[in-house]
């Protein structure tokens, strides 16, 4: 990701701030028209992820380049099309009423622009197959055996992706991630600027610095709790890691073994109430159930997981005779409690979604 300076950082500093106040306005006061809500989330969130995410790894790190410029203009201009007229793309008889030129060079635009976002930021091979899922839509006649079928063409394909409220690109999905994701991602990212994640590595060495491979432990407990606030294995291996990953090779563990354990007790962040990956509210929302149902089945889940590869870690450490940080070297707990007050907040969500008072916890989208 990059540090960008100038004039592009201000700007997508303030994009950021917009969406955040938006998402967290329409949360307290109801969401708009779906074409408008989801427009708006994507019209901002889309050109930031040219601005931050470079197109290749020799690509400027402080600075956007001519192509990312063109790729977030090129993004804006489909939601702004959407935006404006809401009131004909929601009237229109789908699959029947003919699209437009207009709508399908917009609509050919926003595939391409979400295609290079999900290269830049999430994979090179999700995107390759989701390019082979979208040819395959089109050359279906033309192949034989089990992978024939009709057909779509290019006007019914794009119709699908870009003009429906119940499916693609501004489809309910979406509508998941523009009310209820971002504010757990917005409630995540204030935690962790709060000094939460400090905290939490802290409380993991006090209470576990002292036993036996205690460094592997410090990085288990630290990234449970940190998950808890991120819901996000990447950003919890990025901020933790940072400090878990060396404390643990300092500690004779070997670069994979300590890479293995952060990467496995991050990915169980995405497991642990209240804030998890996007599946949990995605789930909430295809089974029709409340938010706070999924959570609390989960937490289930979440204590079994880091007890298998807690205990894991302890009889690997005991079979090598590891040993334990001096407790001298290690944070006083009465020190570290003190600072305990910024785990309330946490506290406070869960009683909220427990007890129906948050419309997050007893909605499903």
């Amino acid at each position: 990701m990059r540090k960008l300076k100038g004039i592009s950082n201000y700007t997508c500093m303030v994009m950021g701030v917009f969406i955040s106040i938006f998402s967290l306005y329409t949360a307290a006061a109801g969401v708009l028209a779906p074409f408008i809500q989801r427009g708006i989330h994507v019209g901002i969130l889309l050109p930031m992820v040219f601005f931050l995410y470079p197109a290749t790894k020799k690509s400027p790190k402080d600075r956007i380049t001519v192509v990312d410029a063109i790729f977030a203009i090129a993004s804006i201009i489909p939601c702004i099309y959407v935006i404006m007229n809401k009131t004909i793309l929601e009237t229109r008889m789908i699959f029947v009423s003919q699209l437009t030129t207009v709508q399908i060079i917009l609509g050919i635009v926003l595939v391409v622009c979400m295609i290079e976002a999900s290269r830049r930021c999430v994979s090179s091979v999700m995107t390759l197959l989701i390019v082979i899922g979208l040819i395959y839509l089109y050359v279906g006649p033309h192949l034989t055996g089990i992978l024939s079928h009709k057909g779509l063409s290019v006007e019914r394909i794009i119709e699908t992706s870009t003009m429906l409220t119940d499916q693609g690109i501004f489809g309910s999905l979406m509508g998941t991630s523009a009310t209820f994701i971002i504010v757990f991602c917005i409630f995540g990212a204030f935690a962790v600027e709060s000094g939460a994640g400090g905290f939490f590595t802290d409380f993991s060495r006090a209470i576990a610095g002292h036993t036996s491979g205690s460094s592997a432990k410090i990085a288990t407990i630290s990234a449970g709790l940190f998950g808890t606030m991120t819901g996000s294995a990447v950003a919890t291996v990025y901020t933790t890691g940072t400090f878990t990953i060396p404390l643990m090779k300092k500690s004779g563990f070997s670069p994979e073994f300590s890479g293995a354990v952060n990467a496995a007790a991050s990915t169980g962040g995405q497991l642990m109430p209240p804030i998890m990956g996007a599946a949990a509210f995605l789930m909430a929302e295809n089974l029709a159930i409340p938010y706070a149902s999924v959570a609390i089945k989960s937490s289930i889940i979440a204590v079994l997981y880091y007890f298998s590869l807690f205990a894991m870690i302890h009889f690997k450490c005991r079979k090598e005779n590891r040993k334990g940080e001096q407790k001298k070297d290690l944070p006083q707990i009465k020190q570290v409690m003190k600072r305990s007050y910024l785990f309330f907040p946490i506290i406070l969500l869960i009683v909220l979604l427990l007890t129906g008072t948050s419309k997050i916890g007893r909605a499903h989208v």
